[in-house]
């Protein structure tokens, strides 16, 4: 399949026209394709850093406990891409114990970074994540046991708190166009049905149009320098009271 791209300079009823036209085939280019974070992230949404807690105490056991949000729900991301809450649940079900916790979705075996000890979805208060804003969302907490005999660097940024967002590798399952145009009238109505729910909504609106995404299958979580959804911080991170678990 020839890759198809969006022409950034296409507006309004134009750039409508153009992802009516290829809907089919854009849709089928995301499903075929697996979605990492981007190689620089532009962050509309200011962030707070200093929701990361470390745990640098002068104590070294070799582990490293994090609790991190490897994707927020409600989100439109860099590639405009909108999860629902619950879109990794089945796949949760079916893959425990498969999906690994990485480092820049690198695929090798020696990307690994820890142990995952869980995954389960919560929710949060924007506040809580970083964020100036009122209202809550939905999380994906990834519970890992980051192994300095892993990888020695990854187990140090964690520890001192300098690991801040996170991303998720993943298949779209299921995909839907949202379009903020009456004419559209099957895209207009997930327009009217999701798009206030959006916490950076101020994006779809300029943009006009986002992908609804209500179920993917979650490959893995990594670590990452931008991440496409950049609310995904490491919410904390404690020395394991054992010695050295490796």
């Amino acid at each position: 399949m020839a890759r198809i791209d969006i022409p950034e300079e296409l507006k309004g009823k134009d750039l409508f026209k153009f992802l009516i036209d290829n809907k089919s085939a854009l849709i089928a280019q995301k499903k075929s394709m697996l979605k990492y974070a981007d190689v620089l992230v532009c962050q509309a949404t200011p962030i707070k850093t200093d929701a990361v807690k470390s745990a640098d105490s002068g104590n070294d056991t070799g582990v490293c406990t994090v609790k991190v949000v490897a994707n927020t729900a409600w989100y439109c991301d860099s590639q405009m891409d909108v999860l629902l809450p619950d879109n990794a649940k089945k796949s949760i079900q079916e893959r425990r114990g498969l999906i690994p916790h990485l480092h820049d979705h690198v695929h090798e075996i020696g990307a690994q970074v820890g142990d995952v000890k869980n995954i389960y979805y919560k929710d949060m208060s924007l506040s809580e994540l970083g964020l100036a804003k009122i209202g809550t969302t939905q999380v994906l907490i990834f519970e890992t046991d980051i192994k300095k005999s892993y990888n020695e660097q990854v187990y140090n940024l964690y520890k001192t708190g300098r690991i801040k967002q996170h991303s998720i590798g993943l298949q779209y399952v299921k995909i839907g166009l949202a379009i903020n145009d009456e004419e559209s009238v099957a895209e207009y109505e997930l327009w009217q049905k999701y798009s206030d729910k959006i916490i950076n909504k101020e994006l779809v609106n300029e943009k006009g149009f986002f992908w609804v995404v209500p179920e993917i299958k979650l490959l893995e979580n990594s670590a990452v320098l931008f991440g496409s959804n950049p609310i995904t911080p490491t919410l904390s991170a404690k020395q394991d009271d054992t010695t050295d678990r490796k």
